[in-house]
C-alpha cells in the first residue's frame, strides 16, 4: 500500500515548518519530509530538510522528460516534485510537507491520497513580505479538502497547544493509514 501525503497549508510564517519538524521528531520511522525541487535561493540550513535546490534548466529538463508530478511558479521561483523520488518514498513512509493549494489540487487529480491540514496563525503570526502575502491570498482561493485546522497562536502557550493538537492529528492519520 502506498502511504499518504500530509500537506500543511497556510500563509507564509504561520508555523508550518516548525510543526513539520516537531512531527518528524515525534514519528521518525513513519514520516519523511516531502522535498520539493526549487529554483529559489537557499535561505537557511532548514532549506536542506525541505528542498532540493536546482536550476531552472534542470526543472525544465525534468518537465520535458515527464519526471515531475507537478510544477508551479510562486513569487518568481519554480517549484516541482520529482515523480520517482516521491513514489519511492511513499512505499515506505507518509510524506509530510508544506504545500500550496494548487499543488495539492494537482496531486489529488493525479490520484495521490492527501490529508491537508490548514495552519491558521492568530495573535500576530504570519510573514509580512507583501509579495508573498499577495501570492498567499491568491492561492488560498483554490478549494481543497481540509481534514483539520490548527490555530497556531503566537501568544504564551499557543505554540504548545497547536503542537499538541497537530501531533494528535498526525498520529490519527498514521494509525488510520497503516
Amino acid at each position: 500500500m502506498r502511504h499518504p501525503l500530509i500537506a500543511l497549508v497556510g500563509p507564509s510564517g504561520s508555523g508550518k515548518s516548525t510543526l513539520i519538524k516537531a512531527a518528524l521528531e515525534k514519528f521518525p520511522t513513519q514520516l519523511h519530509p516531502f522535498m520539493s525541487l526549487t529554483t529559489r535561493p537557499r535561505r537557511s540550513a532548514e532549506d536542506d530538510l525541505f528542498y532540493h535546490l536546482v536550476t531552472r534548466e534542470d526543472i525544465k529538463e525534468r518537465e520535458t522528460k515527464k519526471q515531475l508530478l507537478q510544477i508551479a511558479e510562486y513569487v518568481g521561483n519554480i517549484y516541482g516534485s520529482d515523480k520517482k523520488e516521491i513514489n519511492d518514498l511513499l512505499e515506505r513512509f507518509c510524506l509530510i510537507g508544506a504545500f500550496v493549494e494548487p499543488t495539492i489540487h494537482d496531486l489529488l487529480r493525479a490520484g495521490y491520497m492527501i490529508f491537508a491540514i490548514k495552519i491558521s496563525p492568530v495573535d500576530g503570526g504570519g510573514f509580512r513580505d507583501q509579495t508573498r502575502h499577495s501570492a498567499d491570498q491568491k492561492r488560498q482561493q483554490i478549494d481543497i479538502p481540509i481534514v483539520a485546522e490548527i490555530q497556531n497562536s503566537f501568544a504564551d502557550g499557543g505554540w504548545e497547544q497547536a503542537q499538541k493538537e497537530f501531533l494528535q492529528v498526525i498520529k490519527n492519520i498514521i494509525e488510520r493509514t497503516s
